[in-house]
């Protein structure tokens, strides 16, 4: 998997969705710094004029940085996404594994109570 995301990242140097993906991808393998360069090169190559896209690549980054144990960064990326209509349900947020090491974040439960209201 890693290498055909690379290669389309190679193939695709400019697309917001394959520097995701591979973010994602290094994340999970617990390759923190090349995740985090990923996730934040697809934040900047999202068109300026797609306001909805740039809230799902910085939900991207957020899950990004929760595996990547950068809890900080990763609710500050939480704020924003949540700061946006987004059909990500707080339930979703209480049941997805994926923010499993921050659920217990009191900042995560804040984010959450807000969200809820």
């Amino acid at each position: 998997e890693r290498w055909k995301a690379e290669a389309e990242v190679g193939i695709n140097p400019l697309s917001a969705n394959h520097h995701a993906g591979l973010a994602l991808l290094y994340a999970q393998m617990g390759w923190k710094a090349p995740a985090l360069a990923e996730a934040g090169r697809a934040v900047e190559l999202v068109p300026p004029v797609d306001p909805f896209a740039k809230v799902w690549f910085h939900f991207n980054l957020a899950r990004a940085y929760t595996w990547a144990a950068e809890p900080d960064a990763a609710l500050k990326q939480l704020g924003l996404f949540l700061s946006f209509p987004w059909d990500y349900k707080v339930n979703n947020f209480r049941l997805d594994p994926v923010w499993d090491p921050i659920r217990k974040d009191p900042r995560f439960q804040k984010l959450l109570e807000t969200k809820a209201k």
